[in-house]
C-alpha cells in the first residue's frame, strides 16, 4: 500500500499525494522541489509519513518519486514495512511458504518466494510454474491445511 499522506517538516499540513497541488497552496511548485530535491540523504530531506507511523508514534522517512505519472513515496529502511504493516509475517507465515516452495521443487516444478508482477503491482508469497513450462505462473496464497 503506497503512502498517501505525508509530513513535511516545517509545515503543520499534511500533504496528500493524491492531488496534484499536494492539498496545500503552492504545494504543485513543492510537489516539483521534492521531486528534483536529491542533494541531502532521505533521512535529512524532513519528509516523513503521516499514516500508520505517525500513530504508532515513529517518524518514518520517505523519499519522493514519479512513477508512470503519479507521485509515490517510499521508505528508505528495510524493517520500514514491517512496522508500517504491523510487524510482517509470523513464523509460522514464513513457514508455509517455505513448505509450499519444497512441495513444488518435489514435484519437479520451479518455485519462488516474494515474486513480484512486472508492474509491481503484485506481490506473491509464492510463485510455483509447471515442469515443461506448460503451466502459466501461479500465485499461491500460502493458505495451507495444517500438517497432521
Amino acid at each position: 500500500m503506497p503512502n498517501r499522506y505525508l509530513r513535511l517538516a516545517g509545515l503543520d499540513q499534511r500533504l496528500d499525494l493524491t492531488k496534484p497541488d499536494l492539498g496545500v497552496a503552492g504545494g504543485a511548485a513543492l510537489l516539483e522541489q521534492l521531486l528534483n530535491d536529491r542533494r541531502l540523504p532521505v533521512p535529512l530531506r524532513g519528509l516523513t509519513c503521516a499514516e500508520v507511523c505517525e500513530k504508532r508514534g515513529f517518524i518514518e522517512p520517505l523519499s519522493v518519486y514519479r512513477r508512470l505519472g503519479k507521485a509515490v513515496a517510499t521508505r528508505v529502511r528495510s524493517d520500514a514495512e514491517d512496522r508500517h504493516y504491523g510487524g510482517g509475517e509470523s513464523d509460522e507465515h514464513k513457514a508455509y511458504k517455505d513448505r509450499a516452495v519444497r512441495a513444488a521443487e518435489e514435484g519437479g516444478h520451479t518455485a519462488v518466494q516474494e515474486r513480484s508482477s512486472k508492474d509491481r503491482a503484485v506481490r506473491s508469497d509464492v510463485l510455483i510454474r509447471g515442469t515443461d513450462g506448460v503451466l502459466p505462473w501461479l500465485r499461491v496464497a500460502a493458505v495451507f491445511a495444517k500438517p497432521a
